[in-house]
């Protein structure tokens, strides 16, 4: 998303300041008011109310709340009073912000209005040869190829290539990953990134910004095939152990993973095996440790036991003269939880017993927290119930109520208060609990009575019992603790990773 200007408005900035402490609710408190101020004072029609609203979708946007984020665009997008040239800028900018929002919530049919209105108004405004008419093209190419059109994307995105080429824009680099994306889907056998051999260096670093920013927003199977292509382009001109070429590396080994049936267990090992080469080479230890923990993961993955449980006391050998404990409690960690995938178990209680001894050596409650969920859990398993309710007690004190590893541990705790199973596999009544005191430890003491959360076909379904009468301050700041709530479980429960 864009804003009007390369300077964040000081709502902005202290929003940011908020991000910063973790606080996300006050963070859209601050630009909330700020939007709220300037329509009192200038009036809903005007560029200064507008441009709040655009501060507001932008923080929303990133926090993941983007159908917030659109109403809030929605806000900004109207003709602005007076239409001075800079305000009319900022208009084109907001309707192509509202035009690529709208596509990721898949409201396609919205979307192509508000990039072809806001397109028509480039034209009229920059004419049609100029860099800021090729801005709108783009996210309309964008849209085409989401859509299926993909004969006009390729019209559109071509015409914005031409033109930001001529213009020696560096918006370049992004319409040039979206030229590859539609020549793939076309099946134009083109190699996407030829001639480009002599773009200046930061605009190859900017091909894979803009490649890995597309992942999450286009066809994974297409994702795979332009990093494919993209690999060759930077080990020529940066190098095999640049930065970027082991981010995209990364990504690609990420990418494989997250394909699962269709992912390519080969090609994910291959890549993991790139980067921890170029990481030994650089004498960056613990990235070559943390490395062989994802290569081992792949390993057993793929069904390679063996290989995995040596890569794991490879990683083991590696990390022993870093004299790095909550980075060897990590590797005991995962290490121990292949054994006892394995059933060696005794290996395995003996490994995450030296888990937690070293994260506590390492006063590091997050990582103690997750090694005593992992110890708790197995000897669960094994029967020994009382020292399994001690270590999972413990580690919900430790953890945050959202985390992976605090939602895995309450439903074996519940299991083991109730006599029930073990809770593998039926964390639903667990990430309600964490639902459940997540909000309530964010909302003054005394503002509810009882907060009744429910986990119905993969969503939260949510019964307020107030208190009290809410005022209109208490009852905005109750909506956005719940909204942030949402967000952050609802990614837990969409990625896992």
């Amino acid at each position: 998303m864009s804003g009007p200007n390369n300077e964040d408005s000081l709502a902005m900035q202290e929003a940011i300041s908020w991000l910063q402490r973790g606080d996300t609710v006050r963070a859209e408190e601050a630009v909330t008011v700020a939007a709220r101020e300037a329509k009192q004072r200038f009036g809903p029609s005007s560029p200064e109310y507008a441009a709040a609203q655009n501060d507001l979708a932008i923080l929303l946007f990133n926090l993941g709340q983007v159908p917030r984020a659109a109403e809030a665009l929605r806000e900004a997008c109207v003709a602005p009073e007076p239409p001075t040239p800079q305000a009319i800028r900022d208009y084109l900018t907001y309707l192509m912000n509202l035009g690529g929002m709208l596509e990721m919530l898949g409201e396609l049919d919205e979307a192509e209005v508000a990039l072809r209105q806001g397109l028509a108004g480039r034209e009229t405004f920059y004419g049609r040869h100029h860099a800021g008419y090729a801005f709108g093209l783009e996210p309309l190419a964008s849209l085409l190829l989401r859509q299926g059109k993909v004969q006009e994307a390729r019209t559109a995105v071509d015409e914005a290539v031409q033109n930001l080429r001529r213009n020696g824009n560096p918006r370049l680099s992004s319409a040039l990953v979206l030229r590859a994306e539609i020549l793939k889907a076309v099946n134009d056998p083109t190699p996407p990134f030829h001639g480009l051999e002599k773009l200046h260096e930061e605009h190859i670093e900017a091909l894979v910004e803009h490649a890995l920013a597309r992942i999450e927003r286009t066809d994974p199977l297409l994702a795979r095939q332009v990093l494919a292509d993209l690999a060759p382009l930077l080990e020529e001109r940066l190098g095999r152990e640049h930065a970027r070429t082991l981010e995209l590396l990364s990504h690609i080994a990420n990418l494989e993973r997250d394909l699962g049936p269709q992912g390519d267990p080969q090609r994910r090992q291959d890549a993991i095996r790139r980067v921890l080469i170029a990481y030994d080479r650089q004498g960056k230890q613990e990235a070559v440790v943390l490395g062989l923990l994802g290569l081992a993961l792949a390993y057993g993955d793929a069904g390679n036991e063996e290989v995995a449980l040596g890569t794991y006391r490879l990683a083991l050998e590696r990390v022993k003269p870093l004299q790095d404990a909550a980075l060897r409690s990590q590797v005991m960690r995962n290490y121990g939880l292949a054994l006892a995938d394995a059933k060696q178990n005794a290996e395995a209680e003996a490994a995450l017993r030296e888990a937690v001894s070293d994260a506590a050596r390492a006063e590091d409650a997050e990582m103690q927290g997750r090694a005593e969920v992992a110890l708790g859990i197995f000897l669960q398993h094994q029967d020994q119930r009382s020292e399994a309710r001690d270590l999972l007690t413990a580690a919900l004190v430790r953890l945050e109520p959202a985390s992976p590893d605090a939602i895995c541990g309450r439903g074996h705790l519940q299991a083991l208060e109730t006599g029930g199973p073990c809770g593998c596999g039926d964390t639903g009544a667990a990430i309600e609990a964490a639902f459940r005191e997540h909000v309530l430890s964010r909302l003054p003491e005394g503002m509810l009575e009882d907060l009744e959360v429910k986990l119905e076909n993969g969503d939260f379904s949510l019964q307020v019992y107030l208190d009290h009468e809410l005022g209109e301050v208490e009852q905005e700041h109750l909506e956005r603790v719940i909204h942030h709530a949402l967000e952050e479980f609802r990614k837990r429960l969409t990625n896992p990773y």
